[in-house]
């Protein structure tokens, strides 16, 4: 269960969000396109799908609302990645809960211009002419005086320095002439080198051709300096060199890398990288967005330039060292011994990725392991220790059935409970004999047992801590009876028969007494609810309603849309299709959340074989419910997907309910 911060529980709920009215939106590319922000200058990469949620926020909405349109619609987006977007929408601005105080930027005057076609072509051809520049005319170390030395150091330097200015202003140049802005002109002292330089993140807003423009001229007149130096003053193009280097370098945000990208990649959506809504933020989430990510050929191409860039490098380091290459060339020992570096580069984060999906696919497993031991020890040490007021107390608090009594009638029962201690495998209640007293479970398990038609005896739950067990015939009546058996030492607080019905029942009703004392462990060992939060619980239990189909009754019918969400709580029911029998429901079976989240038909109808009881959830209520709590919402779409046995969103032509 993750645990979300109170902001975003807020935006998620309450806070009414309006699409911003001063936004730009740039070109479309392979379905992708990037929004701006205008008056705070904040940039969000989506897809028409992503932009249609968006769009659904033109009137003041808060996002339960917008979600509960965009799946009636059948436009709803994983739901992953839609509050993801939210969150970063909201970061960027292009949603806002009110308008922003923040001055809208104003652009540079820009009077000069480069077409995106010839900065592609010059740019590439600089590029290649530095980098034969240095593997025919390598640089050396500079030599003489120590005077000497500083001055041809300066000299590249400066030199790097000026390169890399007249880089961002022709860069500047391309991203003007197709149609895009640059911002906030100053001296830039990155990497220790003094630089004009200017925000030129407009470029998101532009066709591919002149972000590939603006890619390649950047580092290119630092190659042409390269060039330069390299034939007619080699000791001054040591620093060049090494900048240049660093400029292309095959990762970390390489300006070869990011054409490569830009080229035969497709835009990366912003709900795919950076995340920062916590669901998101695990390993489980990034080995996600990798394959929604992963293209075999920006990943070969850039393979490629890592090991020409890695060659490059090294045939550097040799020259300055004073070895032949010649004598590397033909050397099978370096080639061994290169071979198994550059192996092992590729390989060690290859392998922590492995090592890391491994351990996240046995995390959950850990995690209930876990649990169970940490439950174990707080049972034992509780049987080793005196049941004190605070613990009667604290015991009443985390009951779903005491916390809908006010705080002075807690106290009372407080006054009112007898602390008892039952060893392992007692009888509680048989079915022949109902239970003498209602008990609080303190510390332990208790197993529920519920006698079948065909009289054998079914476990239905194990009450646990905050449990109230032995009410069962008064808020639930079972013709064939029920047992209570001891799981383990039990400690547990005891409540008279006539205390509980006039503080508990007669206050809460009948009905919802039996929703929290029955339907809360139920929903809470079913595989849909099992990793919802307690409280989510426990609303659940309370807005449902328990039904009865009689033997042959129809729960769900084919080709007809579903009304609702049932839970199989006693008997069973055959799913048929057309005429022939596919599968058969037993107790704890869910059907229909798909087609609530699909918005379709069932495929599929639902026979009551024999008398048949389900918790029901009508359409309406479920999504007022759903889209209330989005840790709910997450676990109904993720188990779904695991039915269905792909994602349930987003829709692609006609989804269909498999059961």
């Amino acid at each position: 269960m993750t645990t979300f911060p109170m902001e975003l529980q807020l935006l998620f709920t309450a806070e009414k969000l309006q699409l911003n009215p001063l936004l730009s939106k740039g070109a479309v590319r392979e379905g992708r396109f990037t929004v701006k922000s205008l008056d705070t200058g904040g940039y969000l990469t989506i897809d028409g799908l992503q932009w249609q949620a968006l769009t659904a926020f033109a009137q003041p909405k808060t996002v339960p609302e917008v979600l509960r349109n965009l799946i009636a619609e059948r436009k709803c987006p994983a739901l992953h990645d839609f509050y993801e977007l939210i969150v970063k929408a909201q970061r960027a601005s292009v949603l806002q809960v009110s308008p922003s105080p923040v001055q809208q930027p104003v652009p540079v005057g820009w009077r000069f211009n480069l077409v995106p076609r010839v900065a592609c072509r010059l740019g590439g051809a600089l590029l290649v002419v530095g980098l034969l520049a240095i593997m025919i005319w390598p640089p050396c170390l500079p030599g003489g005086n120590w005077l000497g030395i500083i001055y041809t150091i300066l000299a590249g330097y400066l030199g790097a320095a000026a390169m890399v200015s007249l880089g961002n202003v022709l860069g500047a140049s391309v991203l003007h002439a197709a149609g895009g802005d640059a911002y906030r002109p100053r001296l830039s002292w990155f990497w220790l080198l003094p630089h004009f330089s200017l925000d030129l993140r407009d470029v998101q807003l532009v066709d591919a051709r002149a972000q590939l423009g603006m890619e390649l001229i950047r580092p290119a007149p630092l190659g042409l300096l390269v060039a330069v130096l390299c034939l007619w003053w080699p000791q001054a193009a040591l620093l060049p060199a090494l900048l240049f280097a660093l400029k292309v370098r095959p990762c970390f945000g390489g300006a070869i890398c990011r054409a490569i990208t830009i080229y035969w990649g497709k835009p990366v959506l912003d709900t795919s990288s950076h995340m920062l809504f916590p669901a998101n933020r695990n390993w489980a989430g990034l080995w996600r967005t990798t394959r929604l990510q992963f293209d075999w050929r920006v990943v070969t191409a850039r393979l490629v330039w890592s090991l020409l860039w890695v060659g490059g490098i090294t045939t550097l380091g040799s020259w300055i060292a004073g070895v032949a290459v010649s004598e590397l060339i033909f050397d099978w020992h370096f080639w061994k011994i290169f071979g198994v570096v550059y192996a092992i580069t590729m390989a060690i984060p290859a392998g922590v990725f492995a090592c890391v999906a491994a351990m996240e696919s046995m995390r959950q497993p850990l995690l209930a392991a876990k649990k169970y031991w940490r439950v174990r020890r707080q049972r034992l040490r509780a049987l080793d220790q005196p049941c004190t007021m605070k613990t009667i107390t604290s015991t009443l608090a985390i009951s779903s059935v005491c916390q809908q009594l006010p705080l002075d009638r807690r106290r009372v029962l407080a006054e009112q409970v007898i602390v008892v201690t039952f060893p392992r495998g007692s009888m509680l209640a048989d079915f022949s004999q109902p239970a003498d007293h209602i008990h609080l479970i303190v510390s332990g398990a208790i197993d529920v047992y519920r006698r079948t038609p065909k009289g054998r005896a079914h476990r239905v739950w194990r009450a646990i801590e905050g449990d109230v067990v032995g009410a069962e015939t008064l808020v639930e009546p079972h013709p064939l009876g029920w047992r209570l058996k001891a799981r383990g030492p039990v400690i547990a607080l005891r409540l008279p028969r006539e205390v509980f019905v006039n503080e508990i029942v007669a206050r809460l009703g009948t009905v919802a007494s039996q929703a929290l004392i029955h339907r809360v462990p139920f929903l809470r060992q079913n595989p849909l609810c099992r990793n919802w939060h307690p409280q989510a619980i426990t609303r659940f239990a309370s807005i449902s309603r328990m039904v009865t189909f009689a033997n042959g009754g129809y729960v769900l019918i084919e080709s007809h849309e579903s009304q609702g969400l049932f839970f199989i709580y006693e008997g069973e029911a055959q799913v048929v299709r057309g005429n022939r029998r596919i599968s058969r429901l037993r107790y704890g079976g869910f059907i229909g959340e798909i087609g609530l989240l699909q918005y379709s038909a069932s495929t599929a109808s639902v026979i009551a074989d024999g008398p048949l009881s389900c918790l029901a959830i009508d359409k309406m209520v479920f999504f007022r419910f759903l889209t209330q709590n989005y840790e709910v919402a997450l676990e109904v779409e993720r188990l779904s997907s695991q039915r269905l046995g792909k994602p349930v969103f987003p829709l692609e032509g006609t989804s269909f309910e498999v059961y």
